[in-house]
């Protein structure tokens, strides 16, 4: 049992100094991890700043585009209207044209036979062509494809605003995912370290618990050897070859240092067959 308690004791001081490198690496983890979370705090407050820049700039430049539409639609409207009220004059034009002209025909033809016609007849022949004139003039519309693409080219302002709100959203929200993984990441180095330190300080104990246990059996050990046994068939005999190292002895199994090893000696029943790292949630021992 001594030999057995003896290993058991290097063991758990094995895991303890297992127990201490395995904090101290998480300690580093967790220093780099919070250095790291500061760089992307700082790194995230910048992109937020130029999120907030830049939403305000893009704002305001969909805005002046909406504004900029909406006059090209009032333009677009005239211009249909104008339009229409041209095609109108046109065609009454052609009418009085076409008329004027066979009026100054007729007037000509006339004039063989009676001179006098050549008047009306150079009066309407000019109408005529003065008509003619202005029918031409009012062929020029108003480009009504020319306002569209204008309008599309805002539209196309717009998505491009909106792109580039939607594109510094995205950095900012993907910095904060960043920031929250190494908060998780921290918060799961504390609770590691935390556990790991009960498991430190629990191999400690049955450290303590092992050690106590061993001198007591080291002492009943030598208390022991000061007696001599002799055996019957139906009876067990002791000759006693000290008086002094038996009283010691009988004091000793009986006094509270020995009965407070064997209380503790329940619990070594129980360390010898647990790992000591699936100690940490045994709360009740």
């Amino acid at each position: 049992m001594i030999k057995r308690l003896q290993n058991l004791y290097n063991e758990m001081d094995d895991y303890r100094k297992d127990g201490d490198g395995i904090i101290e690496t998480l300690i580093s983890d967790k220093t780099e991890a919070e250095s790291n979370l500061q760089e992307e705090n700082d790194v995230c407050t910048k992109v937020t700043d130029l999120y907030n820049s830049t939403a305000d700039d893009e704002e305001q430049a969909i805005k002046k585009c909406e504004q900029q539409i909406k006059k090209l639609e009032e333009t677009l409207e005239q211009g249909k209207k104008a339009n229409e009220n041209r095609k109108e004059k046109m065609e009454t034009s052609e009418i009085v044209t076409f008329g004027t002209f066979f009026a100054s025909i007729v007037c000509s033809v006339g004039a063989f036979r009676f001179p006098i016609l050549l008047i009306p007849a150079g009066i309407l022949t000019a109408t005529s062509i003065g008509g003619t004139i202005v029918r031409i003039s009012e062929k020029d519309e108003v480009n009504l494809d020319e306002i569209r693409n204008q309008m599309q080219t805002q539209r196309n302002n717009i998505n491009l605003c909106q792109n580039r709100i939607s594109a510094a959203k995205q950095s900012v929200e993907s910095k904060q995912r960043d920031i929250d993984q190494l908060t998780m990441k921290i918060q799961d180095f504390k609770v590691k370290i935390q556990k790991y330190r009960e498991a430190v300080i629990l191999t400690s104990f049955c450290k303590k618990v092992i050690f106590h246990w061993l001198q007591f059996l080291n002492k009943l050990t030598v208390s022991m050897n000061r007696l001599e046994y002799h055996f019957a068939a139906d009876t067990e005999m002791v000759a006693v070859k000290d008086t002094v190292a038996y009283q010691k002895y009988v004091e000793f199994i009986t006094g509270f240092d020995a009965d407070k090893s064997l209380k503790a000696a329940t619990n070594i029943r129980r360390i010898t067959s647990m790992d000591v790292f699936d100690m940490m949630n045994g709360s009740s021992f």
